[in-house]
């Protein structure tokens, strides 16, 4: 929970209204509470907005649909998912329903690009489900429920709609599908799954904006694997893995999130362990990477599991879980460097920081 202070002091901004025109930044994980920023797309400041508290238990992974109206979130100690109205003026959320996660331990959940449709990811029992939209935002119960393997932890949808995948932390592969976006049915690709090295345990995935290239963080490996892409298939191939780590680092490491910047030249992941964001230079011609520095924040990043970019590309925010608050970066377009800018304080166990464009 935010200290008395903290929230009463947000409450007071929320109540004053922020400006429909502008970003929201949400940040949300352990707590049951969820709070909503205004990104100065200037100087990249976060500006409180509004506090929805009683959220459940855990909501540690947001979604909005398409048309910015609905927020869809993962509440983890219950094993369901949930969906929000969002308010325009302050970005906070009103419930409008939640049903089961067709599965145990959700952890992560996507709007498909149509609106219609929402996937949930299950960590616990591994299972993927496939919830209908309704016409008011809310959620239906899953039409489908697939198990494709041990510890599903994302599911990502290219942006045509047309294939989804699914990294499996517990089975060294990433599940590759086709989906029917007028039943709703998920089938799997030809091949069905793409493999990691043993022990390597992917977890996110994404994709780079030419859609020739995606990139996926192996969190037990401590590495990032490039595949190339065709988007005509929807298939995954040609593997190539770096470490997220450096030279001589030998403690205990998991790594997390993973995001590449607008014009596709940088790659960066969150290791957790080294406490770090790790910056990849990615090749033009083949989407390899090299690996560029270690941002820390002199120390201040502590097991960051949430990080993202913000739509320009030009700030940075990573949340560092073990240490409730927000770093936020300026970031060199040229170089992908980071800058620090400031620390902000969120709710306890902050596990998702994502920016929500304006309309």
């Amino acid at each position: 929970m935010l200290r008395p202070l903290l929230l009463a002091a947000l409450v007071a901004v929320a109540g004053s209204g922020a400006a429909a025109e502008k970003h929201f930044v949400y940040v949300s994980g352990d707590s049951p509470t969820v709070v909503c920023f205004v990104l100065n797309e200037t100087t990249g400041a976060l500006t409180p907005a509004s506090v929805t508290e009683k959220v459940g238990k855990g909501p540690s992974w947001l979604a909005w649909s398409p048309d910015h109206h609905v927020m869809y979130a993962v509440i983890e100690g219950e094993s369901k998912v949930a969906a929000f109205a969002i308010a325009k003026a302050d970005g906070a959320l009103t419930r409008i329903n939640d049903v089961p996660a067709a599965g145990n331990g959700p952890c992560h959940v996507v709007v498909h690009p149509s609106g219609k449709w929402v996937f949930v990811a299950n960590y616990g029992s591994g299972h993927v489900g496939v919830l209908p939209v309704r016409a008011d935002g809310g959620l239906e119960v899953a039409t489908q429920t697939l198990q494709p393997g041990v510890n599903a932890h994302q599911v990502v949808c290219d942006p045509a709609g047309a294939f989804v995948f699914v990294p499996l932390k517990g089975s060294d592969f990433v599940a590759q599908y086709r989906f029917d976006a007028t039943t709703g049915t998920l089938t799997p690709n030809d091949p069905a799954v793409v493999k990691l090295p043993a022990g390597a345990g992917p977890r996110h995935m994404a994709f780079a904006p030419s859609m020739k290239y995606a990139y996926v963080i192996n969190e037990l490996g401590g590495t990032m694997t490039r595949f190339t892409y065709d988007s005509a298939t929807g298939l995954l191939s040609a593997p190539a893995t770096v470490s997220t780590l450096p030279a001589g680092f030998t403690g205990k490491n998991t790594t997390a999130e993973v995001w590449v910047s607008g014009n596709g030249a940088h790659v960066y992941g969150t290791n957790r362990g080294h406490d770090s964001v790790a910056l990849f230079s990615a090749a033009a011609a083949t989407g390899e990477l090299t690996a560029t520095g270690h941002e820390t924040a002199a120390g201040e990043i502590k097991q960051p599991r949430g990080f993202c970019l913000d739509p320009s590309g030009r700030f940075a925010y990573v949340a560092s879980q073990k240490a409730d608050y927000v770093t936020s970066f300026s970031v060199d377009a040229k170089t992908g460097a980071f800058t620090k800018l400031a620390t902000t304080k969120v709710p306890a166990g902050p596990a998702f920081v994502g920016v929500m464009p304006a309309p």
